[in-house]
């Protein structure tokens, strides 16, 4: 054989070998990747362990009794959201339903939210309401589907004139507007006859309660009773 020959089989050995060589580390790194994700994605559910990383602080059964929603307290745990916090205020509160109260019971998690996410309260059987940061006079309330995760955002608001009442102003969480006479003191639910209401205690200027309002809440409207 030729010395040209020769030089030219050597050649295309080596670059056999190299592109041998070259897919051998390709397949490692691709298996390596995908094992790691495999990992990371195994270890959330161990530290979500409410022993671990979570502490209920507030739980009520739904009207029906066949749910309960539960709001608990998370530490800063950069590990779970690494790329989701802004403060140190952001995902501090998880709400989680469990279903099949007293048979097979399966908890799920709806819904991450900031150090100032009030209690979870059902309206219905399916929705829950809780109160969430607002600004200076206003109070912002969010609507959640527990089924769907779909959140909707209302806020109260209060303002006056000098020399004028206090009014509440109420943006709903379905672009609806309602005003009225006095601050809002509390707010909650009530089932009456299978039908969920959304109820605003009210005071008036004086911080003596004036009276309610009454919401039907039809599960994309809110009227006023």
């Amino acid at each position: 054989m030729s010395l040209k020959a020769k030089l030219s089989t050597s050649s295309k050995n080596f670059l056999v070998t190299i592109i041998l060589v070259s897919s051998f580390w390709l397949v490692l790194l691709f298996i390596l990747l995908i094992w790691n994700k495999s990992e990371s994605n195994n270890k959330i559910p161990t530290q979500l362990e409410p022993e671990v990383v979570r502490e209920s602080t507030f739980e009520e059964l739904s009207p029906d009794g066949q749910k309960k929603v539960i709001r608990y307290e998370v530490g800063y745990l950069p590990q779970l959201f690494s790329e989701n916090y802004t403060t140190y205020l952001d995902n501090n509160i998880t709400i989680a339903v469990i279903n099949n109260i007293g048979d097979v019971e399966r908890e799920y998690f709806v819904f991450n939210g900031e150090e100032r996410t009030g209690n979870p309260h059902w309206l219905g059987n399916r929705y829950v309401f809780f109160t969430a940061y607002c600004g200076t006079a206003c109070q912002g309330l969010t609507l959640l589907d527990t089924q769907s995760k779909q959140t909707w955002k209302a806020m109260i608001s209060h303002w006056s004139r000098e020399n004028d009442k206090q009014k509440t102003y109420f943006s709903t969480w379905f672009n609806q507007g309602f005003e009225f006479f006095g601050l809002v003191d509390k707010i909650y639910a009530e089932m009456v006859g299978n039908k969920p209401y959304l109820v605003f205690d009210i005071n008036n200027d004086s911080g003596i309660e004036s009276g309610q309002k009454r919401f039907l809440f039809t599960g994309n409207s809110l009227i006023l009773q």
